[in-house]
Formats: structure tokens, C-alpha cells, sequence
């Protein structure tokens, strides 16, 4: 891809990304209107940054995953980028993810604290009153709960 054609890909992708963080219950018609934008963002892009937004704004996993592929290696080799590569903490692991999160899963989490386990203390929640990185869902008094029993284990150690 030429240089000049990387920085407005780059920021079309962060701005779909924020959009998907508006689409999950804090403001879908603002995420709605940023996402229509973005497809018109991508209908005057020079290619190839063209078709790359595309497969972004569609999560055409397949297609974009292909075009990615061949950089995988290259540029997730690197040890710190890999739980399962990178050295093991001894000091405790607290993970905290938003149990709807529709940016990185939530099971993504449980994989990290099930590497984790063995090496280091672990204290895994998966909430339902957090997204990806907003507090913005309804508080049933079992999710308090148990959000107040992760911090309270936190500032413990």
C-alpha cells in the first residue's frame, strides 16, 4: 500500500471502531450515521484502502483475514504480542471484561486466565454491566455484587 494511503485507512478503521463502541446500547443512531459515513469514506478511497474498508465495515472476516494473513507473521511473531509466548507473570491477574463486549469477545479473556492459571493468582469477571469499555448497562444487584467483590479483591492485594 503506498504511505500516503496508510494514516486515512488507519483512521477510517479507528473511527469504525469507535462506532462500534457507540453501537453497543450508548448511541446507535450516532454509531448508524458513522457507519453509513464510513461507507462513503471507503467509495472514495484509492485502492486498495478502498476494498480494505469495505471488508472492515462489513466484519468480512474471511476476505479481510486473508489479505492479513500473510503479515501475521511477520509482525505477530513478537513474544510480547503472545500469552502463550511471552514470560508468565508471578504477581496476581486481574481480568476484567464486559460480558456483551462486540469488539474483542469475552471468551478471549477466559482464554487469557485459563494460560494464566498456574503461574499466577487469577481473578477472572465477566460483567454484564460493562461493554467493551463503557459502564453503560443496566445494574442487576448480582452483577454490583460481584464487581464490587473483583475490586474488593483488588485493592486487598
Amino acid at each position: 500500500m503506498p504511505r500516503a494511503h496508510v494514516e486515512p485507512l488507519q483512521n477510517a478503521v479507528r473511527r469504525f471502531l469507535l462506532a462500534s463502541a457507540l453501537d453497543t446500547n450508548v448511541d446507535k443512531d450516532a454509531a448508524a450515521r458513522e457507519f453509513t459515513a464510513l461507507r462513503e469514506t471507503a467509495k472514495r478511497m484509492p485502492q486498495p484502502s478502498a476494498t480494505l474498508l469495505r471488508y472492515v465495515n462489513d466484519r468480512d472476516v474471511v476476505h479481510l483475514g486473508h489479505r492479513l494473513l500473510p503479515y501475521v507473521g511477520f509482525y505477530g511473531g513478537d513474544p510480547s504480542l503472545s500469552v502463550s509466548k511471552s514470560p508468565k507473570p508471578s504477581a496476581p491477574v486481574f481480568l476484567l471484561h464486559g460480558l456483551d463486549d462486540n469488539v474483542i469477545p469475552s471468551i478471549e479473556s477466559e482464554y487469557l486466565a485459563e494460560d494464566l492459571r498456574g503461574h499466577a493468582p487469577v481473578r477472572l469477571l465477566l460483567s454484564g454491566l460493562i461493554s467493551h469499555a463503557e459502564a453503560d448497562r443496566p445494574a442487576h444487584v448480582s452483577d454490583v455484587l460481584q464487581l464490587a467483590g473483583f475490586w474488593g479483591d483488588l485493592l486487598w492485594r
